[in-house]
């Protein structure tokens, strides 16, 4: 368990093809920030869907590298959510904290990215990420994340959707075996994060829940969607009529199928 670990910060799309990507998410109502581009060493370049407090992003393979390698093993299976950030001050401390409690852990890497900023000009946008190093486990491909620059990230601009979207309200995921599931994340998040009812685990976060349901040939853990907080439906309705996206609605939420956002099962829930 890592006291440092304080929450989802994020989630990670893989697309294939970051315009496409882009266009689709902006027809969904979503304001999409310009292109992030990360250095050769990463490879990737990135659009984020910038919320109150959380956010989500689209990243595309630029070029190939040591370093994306997983990205790009991911992104041959499909589009989707591939990975989930969790939220800390600082990457370092994350890392000891969650080496301690014996998950496997990366070295800390730290990187850079231009940013455009709505007066003109550009700024740069540091960050601090610690990944954990669980291949075939519940946990591959989580990464801490600690931003040095949240102002050059959530930007005011950026925060305003035509689908009056908010915050991350919950992720949903799949796997084969819950037990395993379970004993993973009480060790992340601590023995009182995760509980089990029925075929279906809902994992305290420390933010966001995460609920993980139970499916044969599902693999250790599989993100299959996620839940945005909005203020308005109806806004969010008419923001997805006018675009021609097909949605249905159920009350205060709207669910879009995974073909118009790029893999993911996006729900919008009024708050």
């Amino acid at each position: 368990m890592a006291r440092s670990i304080t929450g989802v910060d994020h989630l990670v799309i893989l697309v294939e093809d970051l315009d496409s990507a882009r266009d689709r998410f902006a027809r969904l109502g979503f304001t999409v920030s310009p292109r992030g581009l990360h250095s050769d060493f990463l490879g990737t370049a990135n659009h984020t869907i910038m919320l109150q407090g959380d956010y989500f992003e689209l990243l595309g393979i630029r070029m190939p590298t040591e370093q994306n390698a997983p990205w790009r093993e991911r992104l041959a299976a499909g589009e989707g959510i591939s990975s989930i950030a969790l939220q800390t001050t600082n990457a370092q401390t994350a890392h000891d904290e969650l080496s301690e409690a014996g998950i496997g852990m990366k070295a800390p890497i730290e990187f850079v990215r231009p940013v455009d900023l709505p007066g003109g000009g550009t700024g740069e946008a540091a960050f601090a990420v610690a990944l954990l190093d669980e291949p075939g486990t519940p946990l591959d491909g989580l990464f801490a994340v600690e931003h040095r620059t949240r102002d050059t990230v959530w930007i005011p601009e950026l925060l305003d959707h035509a689908n009056t979207a908010m915050a991350l309200g919950a992720v949903e995921a799949i796997a084969a075996d819950l037990d395993a599931v379970a004993a993973a994340y009480r060790g992340l998040f601590g023995p009182d994060a995760v509980t089990a009812r029925g075929e279906q685990l809902t994992i305290d976060s420390g933010s966001i829940p995460i609920t993980v349901s139970a499916a044969d040939g599902a693999g250790p853990f599989a993100v299959t969607g996620m839940t945005v907080r909005i203020a308005d439906p109806d806004a969010a309705e008419a923001a997805l009529a006018e675009a021609g996206v097909a949605s249905n609605r159920s009350g205060g939420a709207l669910r879009v199928a995974p073909a118009s956002a790029c893999g993911v099962a996006l729900t919008l829930l009024a708050d």
